[in-house]
């Protein structure tokens, strides 16, 4: 009895892994190579079925022959006013893993009130999709989202961004520049500016992650060494865009991450306040991933009170 009222308030929470209860079951993690080959179909059904979206594997944009996916996670009760979207991004190095990564999340945001759209986008590999490849495709779905905003009963001025690791650093990008690449006609007229911006664990200053997997993963993603495209680097990096237009962020980290160090966010923080942007920081005794039923209460629960404060109920 004392497991089935643990696993349910897991699930309650909104338990931001890959599988809700793997505390429980003992259920690993597919690689990112597993779901880059398909093999690990199983668990994302598994998944899919656990927190099923209303709408899944919605196109929203075609990019160099990948065809770009979302899922949609929208309130099933009636609401007499347009609802508040969150756009949802998951991690992964930029080269992997999958958008089911954070459907836990998703199901407990979209319980919560909010419209959510979880993506994919494209991963860098073998020399292709570098920088800023992907910041062009979460650029994309806020504008798709903005251009279906009636059908999905949203408004088009109050849409956040929420994301993990590789994606954190993505949402947060989201909250500071403009569209970068506007050459899809059906889309140019909206912004891809959010309003607010959720950044759990997120790499804020490239030339600062100098770890030694760290610099292989950018130097890939970025299609070339930091010694020979610093200003690129530069460019991709959150703390190196930040200024007064910024938008409101939440920090969570956790000061045990061994994969993003956790002073990447101290600074990240103390900049956007010199800068006069909302900010909040909220942070764990944990690692990269949020492992404590205390790490995932404060980010479950910090970013549901941190959208509505800025987007608005």
């Amino acid at each position: 009895m004392r497991k089935i009222h643990f696993l349910l308030l897991l699930v309650s929470l909104g338990m931001p892994t890959v599988a809700i209860a793997a505390d429980m079951e003992q259920q690993e993690t597919p690689t990112a190579e597993q779901i880059h080959r398909g093999e690990d179909a199983a668990t994302i059904e598994r998944i899919m079925r656990r927190y099923p979206p209303t709408e899944r594997d919605v196109t929203y944009g075609v990019a160099d022959g990948t065809v770009l996916k979302l899922d949609v996670f929208a309130p099933r009760n009636k609401f007499d006013r347009r609802r508040k979207a969150v756009i949802v991004i998951h991690g992964g190095s930029w080269r992997g893993y999958d958008k089911t990564l954070l459907a836990a999340m998703s199901n407990f945001l979209q319980k919560h009130g909010f419209v959510v759209f979880s993506i994919n986008y494209r991963y860098v590999r073998e020399g292709k999709n570098t920088w800023p490849a992907q910041l062009d495709d979460a650029q994309r779905a806020v504008r798709w989202v903005r251009a279906h905003a009636q059908q999905y009963n949203i408004d088009p001025d109050h849409i956040g961004a929420l994301g993990h690791s590789a994606g954190a650093q993505m949402a947060a990008m989201l909250g500071e520049v403009d569209t970068r690449d506007n050459s899809d006609h059906a889309l140019a007229q909206y912004s891809s500016r959010v309003q607010a911006v959720v950044d759990a664990s997120g790499p804020t200053d490239f030339l600062a992650y100098r770890q030694p997997d760290g610099d292989a993963i950018l130097t890939d993603l970025m299609g070339a060494p930091a010694s020979k495209a610093e200003p690129a680097w530069k460019a991709a990096s959150p703390i190196w865009n930040v200024t007064p237009t910024t938008c409101p962020m939440l920090i969570v980290h956790g000061r045990k991450d061994d994969q993003v160090d956790y002073s990447q966010s101290e600074v990240f923080y103390k900049l956007l306040k010199h800068n006069g942007v909302p900010v909040k920081f909220i942070t764990t005794n944990d690692g990269h991933a949020y492992t404590t039923l205390s790490s995932k209460f404060k980010w479950a629960y910090g970013s549901k009170a941190f959208l509505r404060k800025y987007l608005g109920d």
